[in-house]
Protein backbone atom coordinates (compact mmCIF):
# COMPACT_ATOMS: atom_id res chain seq x y z
CA UNK A 1 0.00 0.00 0.00
CA UNK A 2 2.84 2.39 0.82
CA UNK A 3 4.37 1.94 -2.63
CA UNK A 4 1.06 2.62 -4.34
CA UNK A 5 0.50 5.66 -2.13
CA UNK A 6 3.88 7.06 -3.18
CA UNK A 7 2.69 6.97 -6.79
CA UNK A 8 -0.72 8.46 -6.02
CA UNK A 9 0.75 11.19 -3.78
CA UNK A 10 3.26 12.12 -6.47
CA UNK A 11 0.48 12.69 -9.00
CA UNK A 12 -2.05 14.02 -6.46
CA UNK A 13 -4.78 11.63 -7.55
CA UNK A 14 -7.54 9.79 -5.68
CA UNK A 15 -8.23 6.11 -6.23
CA UNK A 16 -10.43 3.24 -5.03
CA UNK A 17 -8.92 0.53 -2.82
CA UNK A 18 -10.95 -2.68 -3.06
CA UNK A 19 -10.30 -4.24 0.31
CA UNK A 20 -10.25 -7.95 1.05
CA UNK A 21 -11.21 -8.27 4.71
CA UNK A 22 -8.71 -11.10 5.01
CA UNK A 23 -6.32 -8.33 6.10
CA UNK A 24 -8.20 -8.07 9.39
CA UNK A 25 -7.19 -11.60 10.33
CA UNK A 26 -3.64 -10.29 10.87
CA UNK A 27 -2.35 -10.08 14.43
CA UNK A 28 -0.26 -7.72 16.54
CA UNK A 29 2.21 -5.46 14.76
CA UNK A 30 1.10 -6.53 11.29
CA UNK A 31 -2.54 -5.69 12.04
CA UNK A 32 -1.55 -2.28 13.39
CA UNK A 33 0.52 -1.57 10.26
CA UNK A 34 -2.37 -2.54 7.99
CA UNK A 35 -4.85 -0.37 9.86
CA UNK A 36 -2.42 2.55 9.84
CA UNK A 37 -1.94 2.37 6.07
CA UNK A 38 -5.66 2.00 5.37
CA UNK A 39 -6.61 4.90 7.63
CA UNK A 40 -3.92 7.02 6.00
CA UNK A 41 -5.39 6.26 2.57
CA UNK A 42 -8.87 7.18 3.82
CA UNK A 43 -7.59 10.40 5.38
CA UNK A 44 -6.07 11.38 2.03
CA UNK A 45 -9.43 10.99 0.28
CA UNK A 46 -9.09 7.57 -1.31
CA UNK A 47 -12.20 5.40 -1.49
CA UNK A 48 -12.58 2.04 0.25
CA UNK A 49 -14.53 -0.63 -1.63
CA UNK A 50 -15.20 -4.26 -0.71
CA UNK A 51 -13.41 -7.16 -2.43
CA UNK A 52 -14.73 -10.68 -1.86
CA UNK A 53 -12.46 -13.75 -1.71
CA UNK A 54 -14.47 -16.00 0.60
CA UNK A 55 -12.26 -19.07 0.22
CA UNK A 56 -9.12 -17.27 1.39
CA UNK A 57 -10.73 -14.77 3.78
CA UNK A 58 -10.29 -16.16 7.28
CA UNK A 59 -12.01 -13.11 8.80
CA UNK A 60 -15.22 -13.84 6.86
CA UNK A 61 -15.01 -17.54 7.67
CA UNK A 62 -14.54 -16.84 11.37
CA UNK A 63 -17.38 -14.35 11.45
CA UNK A 64 -19.80 -16.73 9.75
CA UNK A 65 -18.39 -19.86 11.43
CA UNK A 66 -18.05 -21.56 8.07
CA UNK A 67 -15.27 -22.61 5.73
CA UNK A 68 -15.65 -21.64 2.07
CA UNK A 69 -13.99 -23.50 -0.78
CA UNK A 70 -14.59 -21.22 -3.79
CA UNK A 71 -13.79 -17.68 -4.87
CA UNK A 72 -16.41 -17.48 -7.61
CA UNK A 73 -19.98 -16.40 -6.89
CA UNK A 74 -21.18 -19.21 -9.18
CA UNK A 75 -20.58 -21.75 -6.40
CA UNK A 76 -22.87 -20.14 -3.80
CA UNK A 77 -26.61 -19.69 -3.64
CA UNK A 78 -28.14 -16.24 -3.28
CA UNK A 79 -28.53 -16.40 0.50
CA UNK A 80 -24.91 -17.46 0.97
CA UNK A 81 -23.64 -14.68 -1.29
CA UNK A 82 -25.66 -12.14 0.65
CA UNK A 83 -24.27 -13.39 3.97
CA UNK A 84 -20.70 -13.17 2.66
CA UNK A 85 -21.20 -9.62 1.39
CA UNK A 86 -22.90 -8.43 4.58
CA UNK A 87 -20.15 -10.00 6.70
CA UNK A 88 -17.56 -8.08 4.70
CA UNK A 89 -19.40 -4.83 5.32
CA UNK A 90 -19.62 -5.57 9.03
CA UNK A 91 -15.89 -6.33 9.24
CA UNK A 92 -15.07 -2.98 7.65
CA UNK A 93 -17.34 -1.27 10.16
CA UNK A 94 -15.69 -3.08 13.09
CA UNK A 95 -12.14 -2.36 11.96
CA UNK A 96 -12.29 0.97 10.13
CA UNK A 97 -15.32 2.61 11.73
CA UNK A 98 -18.97 3.43 11.09
CA UNK A 99 -18.24 6.33 8.74
CA UNK A 100 -16.18 4.18 6.36
CA UNK A 101 -18.85 1.47 6.41
CA UNK A 102 -21.60 4.00 5.75
CA UNK A 103 -19.70 5.34 2.73
CA UNK A 104 -19.12 1.82 1.34
CA UNK A 105 -20.85 1.65 -2.06
CA UNK A 106 -18.28 0.02 -4.40
CA UNK A 107 -17.66 -3.69 -4.83
CA UNK A 108 -15.46 -6.05 -6.85
CA UNK A 109 -15.90 -9.80 -6.63
CA UNK A 110 -12.65 -11.74 -6.33
CA UNK A 111 -11.32 -12.99 -9.65
CA UNK A 112 -14.02 -10.89 -11.42
CA UNK A 113 -16.39 -13.76 -10.66
CA UNK A 114 -19.77 -12.19 -9.97
CA UNK A 115 -22.98 -13.75 -11.34
CA UNK A 116 -26.70 -12.94 -11.48
CA UNK A 117 -27.31 -13.98 -7.88
CA UNK A 118 -24.30 -11.91 -6.88
CA UNK A 119 -25.79 -8.89 -8.63
CA UNK A 120 -29.03 -9.43 -6.71
CA UNK A 121 -27.15 -9.77 -3.41
CA UNK A 122 -25.18 -6.58 -4.05
CA UNK A 123 -28.41 -4.70 -4.75
CA UNK A 124 -29.98 -6.04 -1.56
CA UNK A 125 -26.88 -5.16 0.48
CA UNK A 126 -27.08 -1.53 -0.65
CA UNK A 127 -24.10 -1.31 -3.00
CA UNK A 128 -24.36 1.20 -5.84
CA UNK A 129 -21.31 0.21 -7.90
CA UNK A 130 -19.84 -3.07 -9.09
CA UNK A 131 -16.55 -3.18 -10.98
CA UNK A 132 -16.08 -6.90 -11.53
CA UNK A 133 -16.70 -6.99 -15.28
CA UNK A 134 -13.88 -7.66 -17.73
CA UNK A 135 -15.72 -7.41 -21.07
CA UNK A 136 -14.98 -10.18 -23.55
CA UNK A 137 -13.01 -12.35 -21.10
CA UNK A 138 -13.79 -15.62 -19.38
CA UNK A 139 -11.51 -17.97 -17.51
CA UNK A 140 -11.02 -20.72 -14.92
CA UNK A 141 -14.01 -22.43 -16.54
CA UNK A 142 -13.44 -25.71 -14.74
CA UNK A 143 -12.34 -24.57 -11.28
CA UNK A 144 -13.56 -22.55 -8.31
CA UNK A 145 -12.36 -19.20 -9.69
CA UNK A 146 -14.70 -19.36 -12.69
CA UNK A 147 -15.56 -16.03 -14.31
CA UNK A 148 -17.37 -15.31 -17.56
CA UNK A 149 -17.89 -11.93 -19.23
CA UNK A 150 -17.66 -13.31 -22.78
CA UNK A 151 -21.11 -12.00 -23.79
CA UNK A 152 -20.31 -8.40 -22.84
CA UNK A 153 -18.90 -6.30 -25.67
CA UNK A 154 -19.31 -2.70 -24.53
CA UNK A 155 -17.37 -0.72 -21.95
CA UNK A 156 -19.84 2.05 -21.13
CA UNK A 157 -21.31 1.57 -17.63
CA UNK A 158 -24.70 -0.13 -17.33
CA UNK A 159 -27.09 -1.21 -14.59
CA UNK A 160 -26.73 -4.85 -13.61
CA UNK A 161 -29.52 -7.29 -14.37
CA UNK A 162 -30.28 -9.67 -11.49
CA UNK A 163 -31.59 -12.33 -13.88
CA UNK A 164 -28.74 -12.13 -16.40
CA UNK A 165 -25.68 -10.32 -15.11
CA UNK A 166 -24.16 -10.10 -18.62
CA UNK A 167 -27.20 -8.27 -20.01
CA UNK A 168 -26.87 -4.50 -20.36
CA UNK A 169 -30.65 -4.15 -19.87
CA UNK A 170 -30.48 -3.50 -16.17
CA UNK A 171 -33.14 -4.01 -13.53
CA UNK A 172 -31.16 -3.29 -10.35
CA UNK A 173 -29.80 -0.27 -8.52
CA UNK A 174 -26.21 -1.38 -9.08
CA UNK A 175 -24.19 0.29 -11.84
CA UNK A 176 -21.51 -1.85 -13.45
CA UNK A 177 -18.38 0.20 -14.19
CA UNK A 178 -16.24 -2.39 -15.99
CA UNK A 179 -12.49 -2.73 -16.07
CA UNK A 180 -11.22 -1.67 -19.49
CA UNK A 181 -10.07 -4.52 -21.75
CA UNK A 182 -8.23 -4.52 -25.05
CA UNK A 183 -7.10 -6.83 -27.87
CA UNK A 184 -3.52 -7.88 -28.53
CA UNK A 185 -2.71 -10.50 -31.19
CA UNK A 186 -6.04 -12.25 -30.66
CA UNK A 187 -5.89 -12.14 -26.87
CA UNK A 188 -8.10 -9.92 -24.74
CA UNK A 189 -6.26 -8.33 -21.82
CA UNK A 190 -7.27 -6.27 -18.80
CA UNK A 191 -6.12 -2.69 -18.35
CA UNK A 192 -3.33 -3.43 -15.88
CA UNK A 193 0.17 -1.92 -15.52
CA UNK A 194 1.66 -5.43 -15.69
CA UNK A 195 1.16 -5.05 -19.46
CA UNK A 196 3.45 -2.01 -19.50
CA UNK A 197 3.58 -0.13 -22.82
CA UNK A 198 0.60 -2.10 -24.16
CA UNK A 199 -1.56 -0.33 -21.57
CA UNK A 200 -0.48 3.07 -22.87
CA UNK A 201 -1.37 2.06 -26.42
CA UNK A 202 -4.75 0.75 -25.30
CA UNK A 203 -5.55 3.99 -23.48
CA UNK A 204 -4.60 6.04 -26.55
CA UNK A 205 -6.86 3.87 -28.68
CA UNK A 206 -9.79 4.37 -26.30
CA UNK A 207 -9.14 8.10 -26.19
CA UNK A 208 -9.25 8.39 -29.98
CA UNK A 209 -12.33 6.25 -30.54
CA UNK A 210 -14.73 6.43 -27.59
CA UNK A 211 -17.65 8.84 -28.01
CA UNK A 212 -17.59 11.24 -25.07
CA UNK A 213 -19.77 13.95 -26.62
CA UNK A 214 -22.83 13.22 -24.46
CA UNK A 215 -21.47 11.45 -21.39
CA UNK A 216 -18.10 10.87 -19.73
CA UNK A 217 -16.30 7.56 -20.20
CA UNK A 218 -14.52 5.87 -17.28
CA UNK A 219 -11.38 3.99 -18.30
CA UNK A 220 -10.94 1.66 -15.32
CA UNK A 221 -7.41 0.54 -14.58
CA UNK A 222 -6.72 -2.19 -12.03
CA UNK A 223 -3.73 -3.47 -10.10
CA UNK A 224 -2.99 -5.40 -6.90
CA UNK A 225 -0.96 -4.16 -3.96
CA UNK A 226 1.05 -7.40 -4.08
CA UNK A 227 2.11 -6.54 -7.64
CA UNK A 228 3.55 -3.21 -6.47
CA UNK A 229 6.03 -4.57 -3.96
CA UNK A 230 9.09 -6.80 -3.93
CA UNK A 231 9.80 -9.01 -0.93
CA UNK A 232 12.20 -6.45 0.54
CA UNK A 233 9.67 -3.65 0.05
CA UNK A 234 11.04 -1.98 -3.07
CA UNK A 235 8.81 -0.98 -5.97
CA UNK A 236 8.24 -3.54 -8.71
CA UNK A 237 8.33 -2.78 -12.41
CA UNK A 238 4.52 -2.84 -12.38
CA UNK A 239 4.47 0.01 -9.84
CA UNK A 240 6.96 1.98 -11.92
CA UNK A 241 4.88 1.34 -15.04
CA UNK A 242 1.77 2.56 -13.19
CA UNK A 243 3.64 5.77 -12.43
CA UNK A 244 4.58 6.09 -16.10
CA UNK A 245 1.03 5.37 -17.26
CA UNK A 246 -0.42 8.13 -15.09
CA UNK A 247 2.10 10.60 -16.52
CA UNK A 248 1.26 9.40 -20.04
CA UNK A 249 -2.53 9.65 -19.63
CA UNK A 250 -2.43 13.09 -18.00
CA UNK A 251 -0.95 14.57 -21.16
CA UNK A 252 -4.31 14.09 -22.89
CA UNK A 253 -6.96 16.81 -22.68
CA UNK A 254 -9.93 16.33 -20.35
CA UNK A 255 -8.50 13.30 -18.55
CA UNK A 256 -9.09 13.12 -14.80
CA UNK A 257 -8.19 10.45 -12.25
CA UNK A 258 -11.09 9.88 -9.85
CA UNK A 259 -12.48 7.28 -7.45
CA UNK A 260 -15.27 5.00 -8.62
CA UNK A 261 -17.63 6.84 -6.28
CA UNK A 262 -16.84 10.11 -8.07
CA UNK A 263 -17.20 8.44 -11.48
CA UNK A 264 -20.60 7.09 -10.38
CA UNK A 265 -21.80 10.57 -9.44
CA UNK A 266 -20.96 11.82 -12.92
CA UNK A 267 -22.52 8.97 -14.89
CA UNK A 268 -25.48 7.77 -12.79
CA UNK A 269 -28.00 9.84 -14.73
CA UNK A 270 -26.85 8.42 -18.08
CA UNK A 271 -27.05 4.66 -17.31
CA UNK A 272 -30.02 2.47 -18.09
Amino acid sequence: IRNLMKVFDKHRIKTTFFLSTQCFSAKGKTYKQINKELKNAIKKGHEIGLHSHADSDFSIQKKLSKKYDATSAFFYNYEEKLRIIKAGKELIKENLGKTVAKDLISFRWGNWAVDSGGAKALDRAGFKIDSSAIPGIKGHTYDTMKHDWSKVNGHYPWKLNVSDYQSVKGNSGVVEIPIATFEFFGFRLRADPIYSVLLNRAFAEYYRNVDRSKKPFPFVLMTHSSEATKKEGKMTQAALDLDSFISFARKYDDVEFVTLKEAYKRIKHTTS
